[in-house]
């Protein structure tokens, strides 16, 4: 995660996140939680049970219990604030992006705001996390003008919680010793079972093979879109699309070794339904990334059952065709140039964030917003000739013409 820093790893109740080794050098410690010093910023560590319904966090009612996570993370910056700053003037806040999430079935809160003051403009991010009726806040602290490495290393210990904890309610899994188990030995089952009905019911051949390989790279995109929960062999086999990418699996590894191509992706097919299990999106996103070079090799275009149903749609955009869904990594792109103008469905495929800025303009003035995989992040967006398209901190999306 920090190629060329030793990192250690601190918690905060029931949560564990890593820092470099450097910061412990250079904290504060204060009554409602600790803060670290970094490069002009700062980053908080803070948690609370203090609620403003006065009751547990698991007793409040549903409908206001993003109020309370939207407080407790206002609560959170603003001790940052008075502890670094001081109550020297009047500031107004702006929340720029939130977004209400899950982190291991347990609700998670995220905000980024823009901080106006007397002495100055400044930029917070925060997340908020629940854990046992408690709320814990990672919150960053800069000025408005700061470089971005601040923000690199306060993502780096947001993908080090995501990593690191397991956070279940009572009687899940509750520990990385748990989860290895259970799923280890569901993989386990499903490679006897998947060998077994390979050799039963697919009998080899060449041309066999090419189209089961074919099938588990297109299918894996939709499985991982499915994302749905391995409880035991026999939902497996009554899943539709299950049923097929596990049989097509085991017909790779039972006929070709796993030092070549067919036998790799047959083996790593078994990691990727363990990946999906287990929750584990980090691993599960580093397979379909395998499998999305395997397949422009091949030229075979991997998708999702929604991919197919607007492709089949098509839409007519100022005379250019942009009926199939587009991949964006990383990176700037110009609409009219990289991207036909027209009008989209912007969905998450990794973590990171999206801007659209129109021409001339600075700053996500379209939209900014945060990834969240396998969701729409903002639908119908109308992208016009000129405008900027922007995505940052590691993340993909794919957009979906309407």
């Amino acid at each position: 995660m920090y190629e060329t820093e030793e990192l250690v790893t601190k918690t905060i109740g029931d949560i564990e996140y890593q820092i470099p080794k450097e910061w412990e050098s250079d904290c504060e410690e204060a009554e409602s939680g600790i803060c670290y010093h970094y490069e002009g910023g700062y980053i908080w560590v803070w948690s609370t049970t203090d609620f403003i319904y006065g009751k547990k966090y698991s007793d409040i009612p549903d409908e206001k219990k993003k109020t309370e996570l939207q407080q407790c993370t206002s609560d959170a910056v603003s001790d940052l604030m008075m502890f670094k700053l001081g109550e020297t003037s009047f500031n107004k806040n702006k929340i720029l992006l939130e977004n209400f999430f899950d982190i291991g079935n347990q609700d998670a809160y995220q905000a980024i705001c823009s901080i106006s003051r007397d002495d100055g403009k400044f930029m917070s991010k925060s997340i908020s996390i629940v854990s046992n009726n408690t709320i814990y806040v990672f919150a960053m602290l800069k000025n408005a003008d700061l470089e971005d490495k601040i923000d690199f290393h306060y993502e780096q210990l947001i993908d080090s919680i995501r990593g690191n904890n397991r956070l279940e309610d009572d009687g899940k899994i509750k520990s990385v010793e748990e989860y290895n188990e259970k799923f280890n030995e569901i993989s386990a089952q499903l490679k006897e079972i998947f060998k077994k009905y390979a050799l039963d019911l697919v009998p080899y051949s060449e041309e066999d093979s090419k189209e089961i390989f074919e099938i588990v790279i297109v299918s894996s995109k939709e499985l991982a879109k499915r994302g749905n929960e391995l409880e035991s062999k026999e939902e497996i086999q009554d899943d539709e699309l299950f049923g097929p990418f596990y049989l097509s699996a085991g017909y790779l590894c039972n006929n070709y070794d796993e030092d070549t191509e067919y036998g790799k992706v047959g083996n790593r097919a078994f990691d990727l339904i363990l990946y999906i299990a287990g929750g584990d999106n980090k691993n599960r996103d580093k397979v379909l990334e395998e499998f999305d070079i395997i397949a422009k090799n091949h030229g075979i275009e991997m998708m999702t059952i929604d991919d197919l149903k607007s492709g089949e749609k098509g839409v007519e955009e100022d005379g250019v065709d942009i009926k199939e869904s587009i991949a964006l990594s990383t990176g700037r792109y110009i609409v009219g140039e990289d991207i036909p103008s027209g009008k989209y469905d912007i969905v998450g495929v990794s973590d990171g964030c999206v801007s659209v800025c129109s021409q001339g303009k600075t700053y996500g003035d379209v939209l900014y917003e945060i990834i969240t995989p396998g969701e729409v992040v903002y639908a119908n967006v109308r992208l016009e000739d000129g405008y900027e398209v922007e995505v940052v901190a590691g993340g993909k999306v794919q957009l979906q013409p309407k």
